[in-house]
């Protein structure tokens, strides 16, 4: 069994695991932080990270009414442009910690005067040692080149981070239901389209609001370990060019919203529909009803039923994984060991 599978099968228990111990961790950071009281929030991160800020993102905006804007590292390490970040909350996103231009930006903002977060899977690390507060991920050590555990549990502590800060007793109440849910995401039976997939030359990944970083992590997790060409919009954007792409028999994997944010997706599906010979719905399956149709072209990958809008997209993309890790073996490539790749990479 390859690494890939055997970590993103220890989600449940890494899930059980934070929440056992955030508890007066991130009471307390969160003191501080009100305290700090920020006019704005920062995020930094590469790669899967950068999706897990992306994420990040849309929950800090939905539920903290901060603004959140996503900090390009290279205009710290390359351009050396002095940012103004007084009162600005900077949060680094980083699995290993090692990246130099994560803590260069670190660095930088901490002498302008922001409060510096790292949500970090090494605590021992360079990153952790620059930030005022580490937030750590819990989930060991990852071998695969291709993060999933790291992923899943950067999205578990913002959502118990922004539980806290809020004071949303039961968002922190449905963290709690995470586990089981993993559990039962395990046990799907995506078998055809796995097949299907392993056939294909490209693929379009669809996403919006809080699914949309699922969709750009699902086409990385493609192209990384399955080497398909594979690429992620919102739905809300597709329309605006990549439609062009579209041909018979380019399949489209969607991973449905479980709130207002599958709102006209029924009819972008309907055109779809009338181009791509397969469409695939990953939803929760109380709510596929709503997105039946007669052509033959739709087909539901299903998730256990929907347990809150901030917490479907993590059980999605744990599904997600373990269906990329099948399809990369189908195609005779290793999961674990993508071309050219390295478990850290250094860049500025």
């Amino acid at each position: 069994m390859s690494h890939m599978r055997l970590e993103a099968q220890e989600i449940p228990s890494i899930t059980e695991k934070q929440l056992k111990a955030y508890e007066q961790l991130l009471l307390a950071f969160v003191s501080r932080i009100k305290k700090f009281s920020p006019h704005f929030i920062v995020t930094v991160g590469r790669g899967s990270s950068d999706h897990a800020a992306s994420f990040a993102k849309y929950v800090f905006e939905t539920q903290l009414h901060l603004v959140t804007a996503s900090f390009a590292p290279s205009i710290e390490t390359i351009y050396h442009s002095p940012m103004l970040l007084d009162k600005a909350l900077v949060v680094a996103f980083s699995q290993s910690g090692q990246s130099s231009d994560l803590c260069e930006v670190m660095r930088a903002a901490k002498k302008a005067g922001a409060l510096t977060v790292a949500f970090v899977n090494k605590t021992q690390s360079p990153l952790a040692e620059i930030a005022d507060l580490v937030i750590p991920l819990y989930a060991g050590e990852e071998l695969s080149v291709a993060a999933t555990k790291s992923f899943v549990a950067t999205l578990t502590a913002i959502l118990a981070f922004t539980a806290y800060w809020k004071e949303d007793q039961y968002l922190l109440n449905k963290l709690t239901q995470l586990a089981p849910a993993f559990v039962d995401a395990q046990t799907l039976d995506w078998d055809k389209a796995i097949k299907d997939i392993a056939t294909r030359s490209s693929v379009l990944v669809l996403g919006r609001g809080f699914t949309f970083p699922m969709a750009a992590e699902g086409a990385l997790k493609l192209k990384e370990t399955c080497k398909l060409h594979a690429e992620a919009f919102s739905s809300a954007e597709v329309l605006h060019g990549p439609f062009a792409l579209m041909v018979g028999n380019f399949p489209l994997i969607v991973f449905v919203p479980s709130d207002a944010a599958d709102t006209g997706l029924s009819g972008l599906l309907d055109r779809l529909t009338k181009i791509s010979t397969c469409t695939y719905l990953i939803a929760a399956k109380d709510r596929i009803n709503i997105f039946l149709d007669e052509s033959g072209t739709r087909h539901f990958l299903p998730l256990p039923p929907s347990l809150h809008p901030l917490c479907d997209p993590l059980i999605a993309i744990q599904a997600f994984y373990l269906m990329a890790e099948k399809c990369a073996k189908l195609r005779n490539i290793d999961p674990d060991k993508p071309d050219h790749l390295s478990k850290v990479t250094n860049t500025r």
